[in-house]
């Protein structure tokens, strides 16, 4: 029972002396907090994509199921909408669809890019959701005149800043009005999906929502539903004459979806241990440096009868009043950094960090990682101190420099903190480099204010005469229509029907290559303008030029037709030799574009290197032709049933401000284009060609490893300081008589500068291994593998690390140039 009232009976006495030491304390508790939010925030990311909690009515329940095969499209959707109700294993089936036309949502000058799901009437109904303000929808709104709309908490707060409660609002979807009525948690929704707004599919459009979730009947399991649709597909199968694997049914639960570990999580967990790991040892350090101005104290006690235990007892008790403070403070910043989190992360990568959820597990990890700081910072110290020499620490007070195996000992902890402050440091360098060059990456054109879109043409009749020219026209005078838009072409990337293509060869015969699928494109004489793609050679198109067919290559594919040539005036045929194509004339050679940042682009320009003396021209849409030898017109093809299609033109458009804000106007523009003509969604070019989402990526990634990294540093010089500080405190008798033999100042500094200098130093080479070894687990955002090995960005995080130990030596250094050989001497 002693031992058991021994730590209580320490615990006032222990909260006295932590408060007397301000700065330790605040020191101490905001170390041991910053480290165990940063881990608790980091864990509540992976336990919501291991573990997520589903806001619905028994969401176990719940399966997703999806009707694969039917290539032919010989099944209508309300007909396999009808076959999967008339089931029995099920309580209610709904349907759900994305929303392109609709995802820039806007509210004033606030623009959002949102994912929009167009949902049936009882899709809230069966998932068993609340609204967390206002309603939900159902189906007497599908009559509304404004179209309503239920929007995320997220997306509700990043419109609506100022509103500190919610109310109905008005905001324009895809330039359409819509009117909020409702909000939804981010819990409500389905694990990793980030859907910011719900609204209902139309009249027109619900015939054609395919069923995809059901709730199951209780008692009944996944495999008795997979049973019955099982059934269906025998029934589909025979209709459509496809056995096997070819048609069926995939059922799943969606309680539960699958976590996939990528290296970046590891690397996360890593990263985030590390911190804590640096803090723990750190505030070790730093009891050990205060315990030993306090060896008179410690004597004192043990020369009046304390027991060592008892010694041990009063240690752990103030180090558990900061552990205490320290999870206290965990808990806020935890708060806080969800939310920061929450708000902060993009859903493009929505694979590697999930919303953040508070769950009963969170909290047991943040209990168990102050349990463990206080195992290492309050336990070692206690059993250190407390092996006190009664007779040399009443002789000496402060230390007799005799602890060099000690001083080693702590010293090879300072190391290993180092070596992962400097993975860290270079991961996040890394990182942010490759954000750099993300955002600065030379594509071959200026992308910024260009928007593209895809435009399905179809004849209006059978009197319609139109040439694809004509067609690629009528969408360039419409775009130009729009009062944004500066300057607007059209591009159709095509092969040649045979894949060949034939080079002139002045000396001997016409050499044919093959070409890929899509080896040369049509377009408008303004498309290069539009693009902003510069001439490296020659000359651009010229608008009315229709005296013969031209043609304009990219720089890679001259050097692969005409290595070491000029290409200006040679001749190319789209086609074998021996056909009647007609010859196109070289006019101009332009810079070579890229669609995307490919990590693999370095391959594909060395590939293109090896063209001379090969059969197959790897650059896809390498040779531009004017459309004005494109006199064809749009061809109508049928499928078996009944679905017509016919050319599909890509439309690039130019203008000042906002891309986002350009394509909702492009969008407006376009809509009074003929019936025949389907109108995909414009994007952005960042957004089309995925660099915007890339950026996002890189951008988050590199944020969140830089804070890893400052944390690391900072500790890292804190361990630094710690242990160089405990040195001067152990050896200030050497240090007088040092001084009083005749050393100067600079030599005192010099000698401690050198201890703190070579710990760090030990410690950069240990963490340049590590980080050899480490940023594999980056791999997936950086553009290259020859990344993780720019010795330059190691260099200049080592440099900036061993600056900050520097600094941490220096500043006990000069408490040791003005010890006086007096005191210092004073117990001898």
């Amino acid at each position: 029972m002693r031992g058991l009232r021994l730590p209580v009976e320490y615990l006032a006495p222990s909260l006295r002396l932590v408060l007397r030491h301000k700065r330790f304390t605040a020191l101490a508790v905001v170390s041991l907090g910053v480290a165990i939010a940063l881990n608790t925030t980091m864990y509540s990311v992976l336990d919501t994509m291991i573990d997520p909690k589903i806001a619905m009515r028994e969401p176990d329940r719940l399966i997703s199921f999806r009707f694969y095969g039917d290539y032919r499209r010989l099944i209508p959707i309300h007909e396999l909408n009808a076959a999967v109700v008339g089931t029995t294993f099920h309580d209610g089936m709904i349907g759900s669809r994305g929303s392109y036309d609709d995802r820039i949502v806007e509210h004033g000058n606030r623009l959002r890019e949102a994912r929009v799901l167009s949902v049936t009437p009882t899709y809230f109904a069966v998932l068993g959701v609340r609204a967390s303000a206002g309603r939900l929808l159902s189906a007497r709104d599908l009559d509304q005149e404004v179209r309503p709309v239920v929007l995320s908490e997220r997306l509700w707060r990043q419109l609506f800043p100022e509103l500190d409660e919610f109310e109905p609002s008005s905001i324009f979807a895809g330039g359409e009005a819509r009117v909020v009525v409702g909000l939804l948690p981010y819990e409500a929704d389905f694990p990793q999906r980030y859907t910011d707004v719900w609204q209902l599919a139309t009249r027109d459009e619900l015939p054609e929502l395919a069923l995809s979730i059901a709730r199951l009947k209780p008692g009944v399991s996944l495999a008795e539903a997979r049973v019955e649709l099982n059934t269906l597909k025998l029934r589909f199968a025979q209709r459509t004459g496809e056995f096997g694997r070819s048609v069926g049914f995939n059922a799943r639960d969606l309680s539960r979806p699958p976590f996939r570990p990528w290296r970046f999580h590891w690397a996360l967990i890593g990263s985030v241990v590390a911190v804590l790991l640096i803090a723990c040892a750190n505030l070790a350090n730093l009891q050990l440096a205060r315990g030993v101005a306090r060896t008179r104290e410690l004597a004192t006690r043990a020369a009046v009868g304390a027991t060592r235990r008892q010694i041990v007892g009063q240690l752990l008790a103030e180090s558990a009043w900061l552990a205490l403070a320290g999870l206290a403070l965990g808990a806020i910043l935890t708060a806080w950094g969800m939310r920061l989190v929450d708000a902060s992360v993009p859903p493009t990568i929505s694979d590697y960090v999930a919303h953040p959820q508070v769950s009963w597990r969170v909290l047991a990890f943040a209990v168990g990682a102050t349990l463990f700081c206080l195992m290492l910072v309050g336990l070692a110290p206690a059993l250190k101190l407390s092996r006190v020499d009664i007779s040399d620490l009443l002789k000496s007070g402060a230390g007799t420099g005799k602890t060099r195996s000690a001083r080693r000992q702590y010293g090879a902890l300072v190391v290993i903190e180092v070596a992962l402050a400097l993975s860290l440091l270079s991961s996040a360098s890394l990182l942010m480099t490759m954000a750099v060059q993300v955002r600065a990456y030379d594509l071959g054109h200026d992308y910024r204010g260009l928007v593209t879109t895809f435009v399905g043409v179809l004849p209006e009749g059978p009197a319609d005469r139109r040439t694809k020219r004509d067609w690629s026209e009528l969408l360039i005078r419409q775009a130009l229509a729009v009062p944004s838009v500066t300057h607007a072409g059209t591009i159709a990337r095509k092969g040649p029907p045979r894949r060949a293509m034939s080079v002139d060869d002045p000396g001997g015969a016409p050499i044919v290559y093959r070409t890929a699928a899509s080896s040369y494109a049509v377009v408008s004489p303004d498309y290069f303008r539009t693009m902003r793609i510069p001439m490296v050679r020659g000359r651009d198109f010229s608008p009315g030029e229709f005296a013969e067919p031209l043609a304009i290559v990219s720089e890679r594919t001259a050097r692969c037709l005409w290595p070491g040539a000029d290409p200006i005036g040679r001749l190319i045929k789209l086609d074998s030799a021996h056909t009647r194509e007609p010859w196109l004339r070289v006019i101009g050679v332009a810079g070579s574009t890229r669609t995307s940042v490919n990590r693999d682009q370095d391959a594909l320009e060395r590939l293109a290197m090896r063209c001379p003396g090969r059969d197959q021209v790897t650059s896809a849409g390498g040779v531009f032709v004017l459309n004005a030898a494109d006199t064809a017109q749009i061809v109508v093809r049928v499928t078996r049933t009944g679905f017509r299609w016919g050319e599909f033109i890509e439309l690039v458009a130019r203008g000042p401000g906002d891309a986002n804000r350009l394509s909702l106007a492009l969008r407006r523009g376009l809509s009074a284009l003929t019936p025949a003509t389907t109108l995909g969604y414009p994007q952005s070019w960042a957004q089309a060609t995925g660099i915007q989402a890339l950026s996002d990526r890189q951008d988050f990634m590199a944020s969140l490893f830089t804070v890893f990294a400052v944390l690391a540093t900072a500790l890292a010089a804190l361990g630094v300081y710690a242990i160089i500080a405990h040195m001067v405190a152990q050896r200030a008798r050497e240090f007088g008589i040092r001084i009083a033999l005749g050393a100067s100042a600079r030599e005192i500094r010099e000698l401690v500068i050198r201890e703190g200098n070579v710990l760090t130093l030990l410690g950069i080479a240990v963490g340049l291994l590590v980080t050899w070894q480490s940023a594999a687990f980056l791999r997936a955002f950086l553009l290259s593998d020859w990344d993780r090995y720019d010795s330059r960005v190691f260099a200049v995080a080592a440099l900036l690390l061993f600056a900050v130990a520097w600094l941490a030596s220096f500043i006990p250094a000069r408490r040791a140039m003005r010890i006086s050989p007096t005191e210092a001497l004073r117990n001898e």
